[in-house]
C-alpha cells in the first residue's frame, strides 16, 4: 500500500516552544510518527528531558536554548539542523508568550514583548525555512502534496498579518479624520468647494469692518 501522502516518516521536523505544553506534544508525536525533531525554545532545562523521550523513541534529535524574536540564531538553528539532519522538512512556529495580567495592567514592554515572540518571532524562520524547502527541488514525489501544504499554511499566516496591518492602520488614520464614505466627509468636500475662494482651513475672509 502507497504511503500517505502527509505521511512525516524520515523527515526533519522543528518545533520551538518545545520543551512544554503543546509544543512537547507536538514534538513527541511527530517523534512516534516517525521524524528525527529538533526543538528550541528559551529554556534548555525544559528541552532536555523531551530531546531524550525523542531519542528513546528511536528518532534523531538535539535542543537548541534561543530567542526566536533574534535572526541570528534562528538562522544558526536552521544551519545546524540541515548540517545534523541532511535536511529540513518541517517547521512548527509553535513559541508564544502571555502575562497572567488584567488589560490594564500590562506595560508597553510586555506588550512589546508578547507581540514580539507571538507575532514577530514566525518571521525570522519564514526565510532559511523556505529557502531549505526550496532547495528539495521541483520533482514531483511523494512528498510533494505535504510541501505545497505547508506553503500554503505558510501563506495563510502572512496573509492574516497583512490585513492586521492593514486594520491597524485604519484603526490608526480613522482615529483623527472620517473615513472617505462618510457622510460628515462628503459634507466637509461639499461645503470646502462651495466655499469662497479665499477661504483656507475652515476661515471665511469676511467682506469688510470689524
Amino acid at each position: 500500500m502507497a504511503a500517505s501522502p502527509f505521511s512525516i516518516e524520515d523527515k526533519v521536523a522543528i518545533v520551538t516552544g518545545g520543551g512544554v505544553g503543546i509544543g512537547k506534544s507536538i514534538a513527541l508525536e511527530f517523534a512516534r510518527a516517525g521524524a528525527d525533531v529538533v526543538i528550541a525554545s528559551r529554556k534548555l532545562e525544559n528541552l532536555e528531558p523531551v530531546t531524550a523521550e525523542i531519542r528513546k523513541l528511536g528518532r534523531r534529535s538535539f535542543c537548541v536554548a534561543l530567542d526566536v524574536r533574534q535572526e541570528d540564531q534562528v538562522k544558526g538553528l536552521v544551519e545546524r539542523t540541515v548540517k545534523e539532519m541532511g535536511r529540513l522538512d518541517v517547521m512548527v512556529n509553535n513559541a508564544g508568550a502571555s502575562f497572567r495580567a488584567k488589560v490594564e495592567d500590562i506595560s508597553a514592554n510586555g506588550w512589546n514583548t508578547v507581540v514580539g515572540i507571538n507575532l514577530n518571532g514566525t518571521a525570522p524562520f519564514a526565510g532559511p525555512w523556505l529557502a531549505q524547502f526550496l532547495a528539495g527541488g521541483a520533482e514531483i514525489g511523494s512528498d510533494t502534496l505535504p510541501k505545497w501544504y505547508a506553503l500554503h499554511m505558510l501563506l495563510i499566516p502572512g496573509a492574516l498579518i497583512a490585513l492586521i496591518f492593514v486594520h491597524i492602520y485604519l484603526v490608526t488614520r480613522l482615529g483623527v479624520s472620517s473615513p472617505p464614505w462618510s457622510s460628515e466627509r462628503a459634507g466637509r468636500e461639499r461645503a470646502a468647494a462651495a466655499a469662497p475662494a479665499g477661504a483656507r482651513a475652515g476661515l471665511v475672509r469676511g467682506s469688510g469692518g470689524d
